[in-house]
């Protein structure tokens, strides 16, 4: 799912401990090319690969897996570590146990108890925030991570039964849908966790030492882009619409995915609601997404993406846009610095 795009309110959030501790945001952002802007417009997005350079320049700069954002520094490497320590066991319920093990063993800042509770595990995750540090984006990634690492390790898709967080609901909270693969999110609970499903416990460890090999380049963009086949119902609906959308031949609708997943309609509905989803929101988060993602490549003029989304007009397009972003898709690439290309 490359072309997802990701809030600039997460850009946000990661880019605290990067202010606090001295440094110019703004100029960071100028030299990766990205907008400015997104430091105080919630409404731009930014495509997953920018938002994994970003990351990646905060780590670097910061020496910190943990962006800055923890009491105390997340050595260089752990993500790795990690990584290596799960391609070690033989089942997903081993390497949940192992990688909160190895975890607790490197980091003083965040501490992860995998509880079993009958058939499932629940990763219990307690994190120590720097002074100053309002956003809780350190706590959301590492409990992300800990999904995408096991997702990886399976080579599927592995949903989690639900996701616990300590702080009050966000004004973003739609931003969850994706961020955990629709699982339904709790805010205001006891304690922040994660809970894996029995039935994916068993699943075997199935990456060999070639599949390492090539994760250690953009590991952050592979480990959020993922999965590329999966047997849920909303994944697998919203790598057939990025497909659709790019031949441009037809749009990504209803009737047509019926036919390609040979399903009814009442039986696609379900399956969607029951991963918290629903076909139209799909639609409209890939027609997005897809725009940003054509925009950023740089191959299309705005007429060219438009009729690629199957807009009537690109008058209608450019509405659509600016009620995604706040902005028309001119204005998006003149930010970017992105020159268009000739009709």
């Amino acid at each position: 799912m490359e072309a997802v795009t990701i809030s600039s309110v997460y850009a946000q959030s990661l880019l605290e401990g990067y202010v606090l501790k001295g440094y110019n945001p703004k100029e960071l952002l100028r030299s990766l090319n990205i907008p400015v802007q997104i430091m105080n417009n919630n409404r731009l997005r930014i495509s997953t690969l920018d938002f994994s350079r970003l990351s990646g320049q905060v780590i670097t700069t910061l020496r910190d897996e943990t962006c800055g954002l923890l009491n105390t520094p997340l050595p260089l490497g752990t993500l790795e570590t990690l990584i290596r320590t799960g391609f070690s066991c033989s089942t997903i319920a081993d390497a949940l146990k192992q990688t909160s093990r190895t975890l607790n063993q490197i980091a003083s800042s965040i501490q992860t108890a995998p509880i079993e509770d009958g058939t499932s595990i629940r990763i219990a995750h307690v994190v120590l925030p720097m002074t100053g540090i309002v956003g809780h984006y350190a706590l959301e990634n590492t409990m992300l991570l800990c999904q995408r690492i096991m997702c990886w390790l399976a080579g599927d898709f592995i949903p989690l039964e639900r996701v616990n967080l300590k702080h009050p609901e966000p004004r973003f909270k739609q931003e969850y849908q994706y961020l955990y693969y629709g699982a339904p999110v709790y805010f205001s609970q006891p304690e922040n966790s994660i809970i894996f499903s029995g039935e994916h416990l068993g699943l075997p460890v199935c990456r060999d030492r070639n599949d390492l090999g090539n994760l250690w380049t953009d590991t952050q963009v592979k480990l959020l882009t993922q999965p590329k086949r999966s047997s849920s119902t909303s994944v697998r609906l919203r790598l057939w619409m990025e497909k659709v959308i790019r031949s441009g031949e037809t749009p990504p609708l209803l009737t047509e995915a019926i036919k390609h997943f040979s399903t009814t309609e009442q039986t696609l509905r379900r399956k969607l609601a029951k991963e918290g989803r629903s076909f139209r929101q799909m639609k409209e988060d890939a027609r997005r997404d897809m725009a940003i993602y054509f925009l950023n490549s740089n191959r299309y003029s705005i007429e060219k993406i438009s009729e690629k989304l199957a807009f009537s007009e690109s008058s209608a397009f450019i509405r659509a846009f600016k009620q995604w972003t706040g902005m028309t898709p001119l204005a998006y690439r003149e930010l970017q610095s992105i020159k268009p290309p000739p009709d």
